[in-house]
């Protein structure tokens, strides 16, 4: 089977991802992050689900097959959404810490 390519990748989501993951780790974030990763275990999009399926790829990453996006960086972005609408964007920006803790204990399913 011939490899597809993602769509657009939005570089700033995924940079946001990199240092809430690696430099600016948050006990919400983490919550937030481990909620939507578990989300994207169970979807037919991911990386592995679709080589399952015979899906092949290049990449040696855990990723999103829709948007391209590796999954780690991108459940950590605040600001992404899913491109399958499984989980929202997060404001993380504009909430207060009490909001961003209340989200990562009952995040809104979609």
């Amino acid at each position: 089977m011939k490899p597809t390519f993602p769509k657009k990748i939005n570089i700033g989501h995924i940079l946001e991802g990199i240092a809430r993951a690696t430099l600016t780790k948050t006990e919400a974030v983490s919550r937030v992050a481990a909620a939507r990763k578990e989300t994207c275990d169970r979807c037919p999009q991911n990386s592995e689900a679709r080589k399952l399926g015979g899906h092949t790829t290049l990449r040696p990453d855990y990723h999103c097959t829709a948007c391209g996006c590796n999954i780690r960086f991108k459940t950590h972005s605040m600001r992404a959404a899913c491109p399958a609408e499984h989980w929202p964007a997060v404001d993380a920006i504009t909430q207060t810490p009490d909001e961003e803790e209340s989200y990562a204990e009952n995040p809104p399913k979609r």
